[in-house]
């Protein structure tokens, strides 16, 4: 019922005028796509290449809103499992017209993941292909499941990168080394 209510408003709102002229166009905005060619991925629109890691698969766009895009790279699920071990990569342009330096990108994130419920919050500075970096490691809880989460934050032309990993304490030590080798064939391109 709810939602047939949000449907008719949307439609009231947006669908039709008062000329009667009820054709507005409602087909999706063409998202950019990734060129995979095996295990690689060659994403020129946002902007970096990466590898799917063995066994795992690659969903682009899996979210896509205004100013952010996530694409996931998705282990093996396995039953029974609430938290499915991840690398997402969030492509996010910046609100103003000048880019935030890295700092102020890793507070803002900082910030959020805070919000959210982070515990054991902490920060390293890197250098990623000569630009500065950040990576952030937190913990975090959601239905009743416990996970850890390790954030690179780093900045391009195009844009404020942050490359998630999000994993189950008991998968760490399989499963960590996969991340590492995510990251170092990880390609910004502009």
């Amino acid at each position: 019922m709810i939602l047939a209510c949000i449907a008719l408003s949307a439609w009231a709102c947006n669908g039709a005028d008062s000329s009667g002229d009820d054709s507005v166009d409602t087909s999706p905005t063409p998202r950019p796509a990734a060129t995979v060619e095996g295990s690689n991925v060659f994403f020129s629109a946002k902007g970096y290449n990466a590898r799917i890691p063995d066994g795992w698969s690659f969903d682009d766009n899996a979210v896509n809103a205004p100013g952010l895009s996530v694409d996931t790279f998705l282990a093996p699920a396995e039953e029974g499992q609430i938290v499915q071990p991840n690398v997402g990569v969030s492509c996010e342009q910046p609100d103003s017209a000048e880019t935030p330096d890295v700092d102020t990108y890793a507070a803002a994130r900082k910030e959020t993941a805070v919000r959210l419920g982070a515990k054991n919050l902490a920060e390293d500075s890197l250098d990623v292909d000569g630009q500065p970096a950040r990576m952030l490691t937190y913990d975090m809880e959601r239905e009743g499941a416990s996970f850890q989460r390790s954030e690179l934050l780093l900045i391009s032309q195009r844009c404020l990168f942050s490359i998630a990993f999000t994993i189950t304490p008991e998968k760490a030590g399989e499963l960590t080394p996969v991340f590492q080798q995510f990251l170092e064939d990880f390609e910004v391109v502009n």
